[in-house]
């Protein structure tokens, strides 16, 4: 967002990434004096970070900031001055008043880099290929985009084996006492 701010006093911060970022945007806008509230198709705010157990201190932040939470709603409609809503188990909807609503949904991959290598692949010299890791694949968190980067490096320059042929019964180990005594 480039350091701007939402227009208005009134925010709703739409979640379907359910990371972190809806919620640091929540807390960040309610610290600064904007009314916020947070909604989310999920059970809880930022749900995934359950997997990195960052979940209680998320929430907690975002509900001592003052922000109204709404779980359960996914989104129906944006107009100039509300979200409509439905809860995600009755289909009900409601109309959540904004000056401004904000989406925090799908993050698109950006692998414009890789796009003007490709193009320029008759003037490679020394560039033998490339490939599109991390961010540029698909956007991730910060874990993946690491792992990324480790596993492209470990493998780099090696050939890829097409297959790798599952062995079917166990190898006889000749080592064992079984085998000794027979």
């Amino acid at each position: 967002m480039a350091g701007s701010r939402p227009r208005g006093r009134r925010v709703v911060v739409y979640d379907d990434d359910h990371y972190y970022i809806g919620a640091v945007l929540a807390e960040l806008w309610a610290c600064e004096g904007f009314a916020v509230e947070l909604v989310t198709p999920a059970a809880s705010v930022s749900e995934w970070t359950a997997n990195t157990m960052e979940l209680p201190k998320i929430r907690r932040r975002v509900l001592e900031a003052g922000v109204t939470v709404h779980t359960d709603r996914a989104a129906v409609s944006v107009t100039a001055d509300s979200l409509r809503t439905s809860c995600v188990f009755t289909g009900l909807q409601c109309d959540h008043a904004a000056d401004a609503v904000v989406l925090v949904t799908a993050r698109l991959p950006i692998d414009d880099l890789c796009q003007e290598l490709l193009a320029r692949q008759a003037d490679w010299e020394t560039l033998m290929s490339v490939r599109v890791i991390g961010d540029a694949f698909a956007p991730g968190t910060i874990a993946a985009a690491v792992w990324a980067g480790r596993e492209y490096a470990e493998t780099l320059d090696a050939v890829a084996e097409p297959f790798r042929r599952e062995i079917t019964s166990p190898a006889r180990d000749d080592r064992s006492p079984r085998a000794a005594s027979s």
